[in-house]
């Protein structure tokens, strides 16, 4: 029982850290982003389908990211569940 809330504690750690750490990087990259757009505004040899493509590849970072961070969020789930006393057992054939 003891083990067990020390797990549940450490992962809530670690969980608690994973989400400010990537809240600080999401602000970090969306503040890239808007300088990055100011100076596309103000760049008018950049000719628009160099544009388009950096959209893209913004879209396609963000959509990385929000994978990354729902991949990460069931992770943590499940060792929590993994520690969790109430968590199901599986049957394991016992060797003979």
């Amino acid at each position: 029982m003891f083990t067990e809330t020390i797990a549940k504690q450490m992962i809530d750690v670690h969980k608690s850290t994973f989400e400010n750490s990537f809240k600080t990087m999401v602000a970090l990259q969306d503040q890239a982003e808007g300088m990055v757009n100011t100076w596309l505004e103000q760049a008018p040899w950049i000719p628009q389908e160099g544009k388009q493509v950096l959209g893209q590849w913004v879209t396609a970072c963000k959509k990385g990211r929000d994978g990354y961070r729902k991949m990460v969020d069931e992770s943590f789930e499940k060792a929590k569940d993994l520690f969790s006393s109430t968590a199901p057992q599986k049957n394991v054939a016992k060797p003979s």
